[in-house]
């Protein structure tokens, strides 16, 4: 075998050891609601995965001739809730963005509306489960 071949080899042997030993960061973010600092939080897959039957977060999108609403909800495995709700169209093309492994933080003001809206989609959030 050349000498390139064997290098070839070598190297991909490693890096197929590397990767089964290593498998990227993952981290367990369950739902928190602070309803003193006006935010919630948390992880679409672990709160699907998790233990109880009581946490969960999101955010839902309505349309009608018009106008787009958009409503976020979080509530913890304690049942702490809160929900907001905007029709800005940044906070709306941001709820669009969730998918099943999501990370969601949104923000609410005084009033109940929604003042921010953050989606986080990385491999360090763990997907749901069926």
């Amino acid at each position: 075998m050349k000498t390139w071949n064997k290098a070839v080899v070598a190297v991909g042997t490693v890096l197929a050891l590397c990767s089964s030993a290593v498998g990227g960061a993952k981290y367990t973010i369950p739902v928190d609601v602070n309803l003193s600092a006006g935010y919630a939080r948390g992880n679409m897959g672990d709160a699907r995965n998790s233990a109880d039957t009581t946490q969960y977060i999101g955010c839902f999108n309505s349309a009608a001739t018009g106008s787009t609403v958009v409503a976020c909800e979080a509530m913890t495995a304690a049942g702490t809730y809160k929900s907001c709700a905007t029709s800005d169209a940044n906070m709306v093309a941001a709820a669009r963005s969730i998918g099943v492994g999501s990370y969601v933080f949104f923000r609410w003001d005084a009033s109940g509306a929604c003042t921010a809206v953050h989606v986080t989609n990385y491999s360090w959030v763990r997907p749901s489960a069926p």
